[in-house]
């Protein structure tokens, strides 16, 4: 009986350990700041996949001589380029929230120190597997959904819950994990729906 009251208490006491994440926690400026900058990723990304898109048909367009049938994206290549786009986006999102020093110790110092490390990498490492991607596809009229089939969107979702991970490890996160992938869904479907033709 006594051992499982201690245990109890042990736990209460660990989760006291982990701050909860919240704007004062890591400055409303950086908060505000990192959200701004990965929303400007998110919409820079966008534009760049849809435009990489048309030019890697480009040569069927101009051999059938129909524009429009092929430089017209259907709705699931759309969001799917500007989940995308969130997620990528979010690395410099999460980049920003870690940067702060404020008065955390040493572990969560290192902590953060490997969560901003890993949002650079996994950013770099998706822009390289992607520009190989369209490079390789050059010319050649494709669609994503054929090529990456029912797990379409299982790609972004990695991107941003590999930045979440480390996040977690630092802050009690659920509420604001909530609330940001709440606004990354709205925010691609924001994006799916504004035509840059």
């Amino acid at each position: 009986m006594k051992t499982g009251y201690f245990s109890v208490e042990l736990g209460r006491t660990f989760k006291k350990i982990k701050p909860e994440f919240s704007v004062k926690q890591i400055t409303s400026f950086q908060f505000y700041s990192g959200v701004i900058i990965g929303m400007g990723y998110s919409v820079v990304l966008n534009y760049l996949f849809r435009i990489f898109s048309k030019i890697s048909i480009y040569k069927s367009a101009l051999e059938a001589g129909i524009w429009n049938n092929y430089l017209k994206l259907n709705f699931i290549e759309l969001f799917f380029f500007s989940t995308l786009a969130v997620s990528l986006g979010f690395c410099f999102t999460a980049y920003i929230w870690m940067s702060g020093r404020g008065r955390d110790n040493c572990r969560n110092r290192l902590k953060k120190g490997v969560a901003r490390a890993n949002s650079l990498f996994i950013f770099g490492i998706i822009l390289l597997v992607l520009t190989r991607y369209f490079t390789i596809h050059l010319n050649s009229a494709f669609q994503v959904e054929e090529y990456l089939g029912d797990t379409i969107f299982l790609f972004p979702a990695y991107i941003y819950l590999y930045n979440w991970n480390f996040i977690s490890k630092i802050y009690n996160s659920r509420k604001i994990f909530i609330a940001t992938t709440l606004f990354g869904a709205l925010f691609s479907l924001l994006l799916t729906c504004v035509e840059g033709r």
